[in-house]
């Protein structure tokens, strides 16, 4: 699996992984959701909860054979 971000879809700019939502657990903050996220058209793949990064930035990477 490609741990690097495609361009956004929509309109080709930078995307980025984000960690939202995070708890706590015996002391430590921990990340609960990831999601991707263009840096210019703030288009988003939704949140992956209970999943890595690995799983949002897949989600995201996925296109459609036109």
């Amino acid at each position: 699996m490609s741990t690097e971000l495609k361009s956004c879809p929509f309109c080709g700019g930078e995307a980025f992984i984000n960690t939202p939502i995070k708890y706590l657990v015996d002391g430590e903050l921990v990340p609960a959701a990831y999601y991707v996220n263009c840096k210019k058209c703030k288009a988003s793949n939704g949140s992956c909860y209970g999943e890595g990064a690995e799983e949002a930035i897949e989600a995201w990477n996925r296109r459609i054979e036109q």
